[in-house]
């Protein structure tokens, strides 16, 4: 598809040599980076994922990115993706999920030193 073709060529220029990339989506990009991880594995170091756009199917997915180190990002209060969702994550080995109690559908400023940490 488009987008995992957009992708695909990013990482090929921004890393040339050994084709890897630390890749953060929010929402909808959250949902089509999981698909592209899933199909593209060793082009994919890290995930970032903010309220990830997943329903329940997504499980199988999450399985064959699970292991790749994923950070997860979500408020408890997200009313476009429900909280709940983060569920289908637990089973993750390494996953480090950052919460907040508030902040809607957004990624907020208590998510970005969890981010630094985990991408460094």
């Amino acid at each position: 598809n488009d987008f995992s073709r957009i992708v695909v060529s990013l990482i090929e220029h921004a890393s040339p040599k050994d084709k890897k990339a630390v890749l953060m989506g929010k929402s909808w990009s959250g949902k089509e980076l999981l698909d592209f991880a899933a199909s593209h594995k060793s082009m994919v170091e890290k995930l970032v994922l903010v309220a990830p756009a997943v329903t329940m199917g997504a499980k199988e997915v999450i399985v064959r990115v699970s292991s790749i180190p994923i950070c997860l990002c979500w408020a408890e209060d997200d009313h476009m993706v429900s909280f709940r969702t983060a569920d289908l994550f637990k089973d993750v080995p390494g996953l480090k999920l950052v919460t907040a109690k508030t902040g809607g559908h957004f990624v907020l400023p208590a998510f970005a030193q969890p981010i630094v940490d985990f991408i460094a």
